[in-house]
């Protein structure tokens, strides 16, 4: 195929000494927009194979949105900012407690689970330890 191009130009072109200097410039610039035009073809059929292609997705099932446009205004779908669940607990009385009092009854109950202890322990020390005859044990007074 370059061959018979070669020929073509060889039948078409007189020998170079016959060639005047406008000749030559002419058929270099012939040459050169036929360079041209196949560096474009080749660009652009290196460009037509390559297409493109976007994985597709599927999304699923969609959930409904939470802004709803009613004419020109936008609104928010009550029923679906705060679940039902919510919704009933939030509409019950709640006890509110006053955290210095709640410390307050807190400490208390240390306070009483610890004597609680002392005193069963002294129980259980008193039985392996004789009365003392003024009802004192160990110098703390127990009840009986």
């Amino acid at each position: 195929m370059a061959s018979d191009a070669i020929e073509a130009v060889s039948k078409m072109a007189p020998s170079q000494e016959d060639l005047t200097d406008e000749q030559m410039e002419e058929m270099l610039a012939q040459a050169t927009t036929r360079l041209r035009e196949k560096e474009e073809a080749k660009m652009f059929q290196t460009e037509a194979p390559q297409k493109f292609t976007f994985p597709k997705m599927n999304a699923g099932a969609l959930e409904k949105p939470y802004v709803v446009v009613k004419g020109h205004v936008a609104e928010a779908d009550k029923s679906r900012l705060i679940d039902d669940k919510h919704r009933q607990t939030g509409s019950l009385i709640r006890k509110v407690e006053d955290p210095i009092t709640a410390k307050k009854l807190a400490a208390e109950v240390r306070f009483i689970l610890y004597l609680y202890n002392h005193i069963t322990s002294m129980r259980k020390i008193s039985q392996f330890f004789p009365r003392a005859e003024s009802g004192h044990r160990f110098g703390v007074l127990l009840p009986n």
